[in-house]
């Protein structure tokens, strides 16, 4: 009870409040437009002499003029009868009427001497005709007084070459026949004075009118969308009621747009007032609930039909009784209102308070209106009360948009919440329910197959048709999953060339058990020639099985034809079919999620109606769009665009953006702490990453960029096959799906030059699929890991295998640094025999012949072979060596020609000139009984050096030659052309080149690229 006594009290000071600071405000107004005190007319006379009038005041010629009753003074009288002279207060007091029905007023004004000056006068009482004269000469006259009579208010012009001014009004009321009264003061002044005054106050309307218009029809705007708000309604008519009460007060603007009889004037007049309080009552009433409102709030519309009923019908005679009953009226509303503020209803509506101000405002208008017009008609106009109210209605209205936004927001929040509320059901069910689905259809797969042979026809088609439709249902809970990850953004696209007319054909296999018991034909008619577009096969696939099974669902018989063809450099893709159709109403939302089109129609199955609604949402993450034709009984045709795979370009990707989406933090947290991750040896790993995404390749980087790993990108099969040639690497990353070369082919690419174990290759693919897996792994690679990335796993599965690769290496330089340092038996045997012989022959032959031999064996079992490269000069020597050999085994059988530039210095994979002399002599020249040559050169170039063995032995075919560099299980080659060419092509790119011709001879030649 407290509470509410204190809500009134609070309300009751704010009403107090709010009419004090408007009358304050009001009243300064009238202080500063009435300005200081002016000299006041005595017996007809206004005494100016001593007055000085300046510039932009105006006088109120009030006070006591001389008033000759039912005397129309003309020129033509030399002078008005004193007799009949009496003295009126102009304008008239209250109760004071002059009782006569015409007459003649005058008032003498004394000026300054020696002042000549063009004066004005205003005559505002706009209820009387008059006739004006100014020291005898007419100025203005307004005709004869009737009540369908028009007059306004209207101001004169004049000028005077003397010192006194003589004034005479001929009046003749409308209002009342019966009186002669002045009811308005007249104003007095120089020339622009009053002109501007007059202006300044038509002004002052006019803008007032015209922003209550516009306010006016933003209403009615309103109003004619939200039919059912009675509020906005009721506002609407208190603007243009205010409207009106504006236009036809002072300076009755609307009287000079609008020409009327003074009868309907005064009767448009007072029902403006009327129309102001009435529909500002209603304004206010409606925020009160219909259990608050009481007899006085139903009972209002009489009072105010009664009024517009006597307003209209009595003549203006009786103004008094009607305007008692109009400030009866006023006096009604505002009591009211005041109830409407105290009650209850309004307790919970803190921005009614802005309401209350508002209305506090218009009645104030309204009711010093009234004042205005039968009691103070001196007062000046005053805009601000209405100007005020507009003010406190728009607060009003903004801060219920603020409040309705706010609530429209936390309800938006809540659905939101529950709509992820139900995706994530959706969801949950759909992952729990695919594990018993999927084990009911293996099951059936694997009974219907083992038991093949035992099972009559019926239980095989009961098998069958429970694997399809468990397929179906299967599909069902994928199109949930899917809608999900939609919704959340979560479903990316891997476009990429895509036959479309392979793509239909499997779907429309995929198909045929939706057609049983139905005489349907899915024919695809799309053109062998029809260019491949560009698009996510999966994803594609998925788009025409939904539209597809939906003209299945929706025909009973007929045929359903897939079409394609190109417009605009996009390819449509049409799927008609000759189904019941779909009409106009259910085309418009057949596309919206969970909508099914034909409720009424034997649906095959039902369906959730979210299969057209996947295919916009796909279709729209390709860059295209779909649509439907349907007439109902004819058939429907479904259509989507595609991009075309040769019109597809990928937009390269500013690094400033790759940069943006793969923040410092990113790579931060992609970072996963691997203290325990560390390679088994000192060496940097360097990795080839490939991915036709910058930004994958970026977060690739971020991830393994440490001390540990040199992180090389490409952004395509191609370019990672080029970079291979270039540099050597310990492992390759690659995504599956990419452009032109998948994952898949160049891994098949990779392994044609390097093993399973000399470069391990690590795939990145969207899909774990038994299928996908197994492809992976039959194209080469060594392991995979599922997209999206986590930090971890890839670090780990990184390290893993470029340790593998590592040790492999050292195991496999050390074996072949072991088996090119065996030395053949035979060899050494032969070259002992050698030495022994030249003992008895050439002792100094035979000390040079061990030195040499002493350098071939140190040379041999030296350390750098294990190394990856050593300087040419170690090779060249090593190469003496033997070849000194060779020849004192051999003499003149064995001829060699050195061709080397002593300047050269690079470095070689170890062991790779020797075994190719080594070769070119054993099978070469040594064939021949005669023997032959053998020529060594090695050219310097500018970015590499060529080495070139040649000799005019026995040659070899072809096959031969083919058969050497592919073989490398020919355990009677050892280690030398095929261990060579296999290093050089792992370390440059390139092996040998071998050009042979049978009994001309062979030359082979490599490249060794400068650093």
């Amino acid at each position: 009870m407290f509470n509410f006594q204190y809500m009134n009290i609070k309300k009751l000071l704010f009403v107090f409040i709010t009419l004090l600071v408007l009358t304050g405000i009001r009243m300064i107004w009238i202080a500063y437009q009435m300005g200081p005190e002016q000299p006041v007319a005595h017996q007809g006379v206004l005494d100016l002499r001593d007055y000085e009038l300046s510039d932009g005041e105006t006088l109120i010629l009030d006070g006591e003029w001389a008033f000759f009753p039912e005397v129309l003074w003309t020129p033509q009288l030399e002078e008005l009868p004193q007799e009949q002279r009496i003295i009126v207060p102009v304008p008239k007091k209250e109760n004071e009427d002059v009782p006569y029905p015409f007459g003649t007023y005058r008032l003498k004004i004394l000026l300054p001497p020696d002042i000549e000056r063009v004066y004005g006068i205003r005559v505002q009482s706009s209820e009387m005709v008059s006739k004006l004269f100014i020291n005898g000469r007419q100025i203005v006259d307004t005709g004869q007084a009737t009540h369908q009579g028009q007059v306004l208010p209207y101001t004169a012009l004049f000028s005077v070459d003397q010192d006194d001014i003589d004034i005479v009004l001929q009046v003749s009321n409308f209002k009342d026949l019966s009186t002669a009264d002045i009811e308005k003061s007249i104003k007095f002044g120089f020339a622009d004075s009053v002109i501007n005054e007059q202006k300044f106050n038509e002004a002052l309307q006019v803008i007032v009118g015209v922003v209550l218009v516009l306010h006016g029809f933003g209403t009615v705007y309103v109003c004619f969308f939200f039919k059912r708000k009675k509020d906005v309604s009721y506002f609407t008519a208190v603007l243009f009621c205010m409207t009106l009460a504006t236009l036809v007060e002072d300076s009755k603007i609307l009287l000079q747009w609008l020409p009327m009889n003074y009868e309907w004037f005064m009767r448009l007049m007072k029902l403006s007032y009327l129309g102001v309080a009435f529909f500002l009552l209603q304004f206010v009433k409606e925020f009160l609930s219909d259990d608050q409102e009481n007899k006085v709030v139903r009972g209002t519309a009489i009072f105010y039909g009664v009024y517009a009923l006597v307003v209209l019908m009595m003549p203006p005679q009786s103004n008094m009784l009607v305007l008692i009953f109009l400030i009866f009226l006023v006096l009604h509303t505002v009591i009211f209102v005041f109830l409407l503020v105290f009650s209850p209803g309004f307790h919970e509506k803190r921005e009614v308070s802005w309401l209350i101000f508002s209305s506090l405002c218009m009645l104030s208008s309204a009711t010093w209106g009234l004042i205005k017009t039968y009691a103070w008609p001196t007062l000046p106009y005053y805009p601000f009360d209405i100007i005020l109210s507009f003010l406190g209605v728009a607060a009003f209205w903004f801060k219920r948009f603020f409040m309705t936004t706010t609530q429209v927001e936390e309800l938006v929040d809540e659905l939101k919440k529950a709509d992820k509320a139900k995706d994530e059901f959706l969801a949950n069910s759909s992952h729990e329910l695919r594990n018993p689905l999927n084990a009911v259809i293996n099951i059936a797969q694997t009974v219907l197959e083992s038991e093949k042979n035992s099972l009559d026809s019926e239980n095989k088609k009961n098998l069958e048709l429970l694997i399809t439709v468990g397929r179906r249902m299967s599909f069902m809970l994928n199109d949930l999953l899917d809608v999900t990850r939609l919704k959340e953004n979560g479903m990316r696209i891997h476009p990429k060339k895509v036959k479309v007319q392979a793509a239909t054909v499997g779907v429309i296999d995929m198909l045929k058990f939706l057609m049983e018991g139905k005489p349907i034909q899915i024919v695809s008619d799309i053109s062998d020639s029809f260019p491949p577009v560009w698009a996510d096969k999966d994803r594609l696939v998925q788009i025409l099985f939904n539209l597809l099974h939906n003209a299945v669902k929706y025909t009973n018989e007929g045929t359903i034809v897939v079409q394609a063809r190109i417009e605009n450099e996009m390819a449509v893709i049409h799927v008609k079919d000759s189904g019941i159709g779909i009409d106009e109403e259910v085309q418009k939302k057949v596309f919206d999620p969970y909508e099914r089109g034909n409720l009424n129609s034997l649906d095959i199955g039902g369906g959730l109606g979210l299969g057209l609604s996947i295919c916009k949402q796909l279709v729209a993450l390709h860059g295209g769009t779909i649509a439907v034709h349907s007439v109902p009984h004819q058939g429907s045709d479904f259509y989507f665009t595609l991009p075309l795979a040769e019109n597809s370009i990928q937009e390269p990707i500013k690094e400033e953006r790759i940069s943006e989406l793969c923040s410092a933090d990113e790579r931060k947290d992609a970072r996963v702490s691997s203290s325990n991750i560390q390679p088994i040896t000192g060496e940097k790993a360097r990795i080839l990453a490939v991915d036709d995404d910058p930004i994958n390749l970026k977060v690739l980087s971020s991830i393994l960029s440490s001390k540990q790993y040199e992180v090389v990108t490409a952004m395509s099969g191609k370019e990672a096959l080029s970079l291979l040639d270039q540099l050597e690497y310990d492992l390759v990353i690659s995504d599956v799906m990419m452009p032109n070369m998948s994952g898949y082919e160049l891994a098949g690419n990779i392994r044609k030059r390097y093993s399973i174990l000399e470069l391990p290759i690590l795939l990145l693919t969207a899909r774990s699929q038994p299928e996908d897996v197994e492809a992976g792994f039959a194209a080469g690679a060594n392991d995979y890991v599922m997209k999206p990335l986590n930090a971890l796993e890839l670090k780990v599965r990184t390290q893993a295998l470029v340790d593998f690769k590592l040790a492999i290496g050292d195991r496999l330089r050390m074996e072949a640094a072991l088996l090119q340092a065996q030395i053949q038996p035979h060899f050494l045997f032969n070259a002992l025999n050698t030495i022994a012989s030249l003992s008895t022959i050439d002792t100094s032959r035979m000390v040079s012949l061990l030195e040499h031999f002493g350098q071939y064996l140190r040379a041999s079992f030296d350390l750098k072979n294990l190394q990856k490269f050593v300087p040419l000069e170690h090779e060249l020597q090593l190469l003496h060596s033997y070849l000194y050999i060779e020849k004192e085994r051999f003499g003149d059988r064995l001829q060699v020609h050195w061709e080397v530039d002593e300047q050269l210095k690079v470095e070689i994979p170890p062991l790779s000139i020797q075994p190719l002399v080594e070769n070119a002599v054993k099978h070469g020249v040594l064939q021949r009984a005669r023997g032959g040559t053998v020529w060594i050169k090695i050219v310097d170039y500018v970015t590499h050096a060529e080495v070139s063995i040649k000799d005019d032995g026995v040659g070899m075919s072809e096959k031969r030659v083919e058969k050497v560099l592919s073989r490398p299980n020919d355990s009677s080659r050892g280690i030398g052309l095929f261990n060579t060419n296999r290093r050089l092509q792992q370390l440059y790119g390139e092996g040998l080149q071998i050009h042979s011709v049978i009994n001309e001879g062979t030359e082979v030649r490599f490249m060794i690229p400068k650093k």
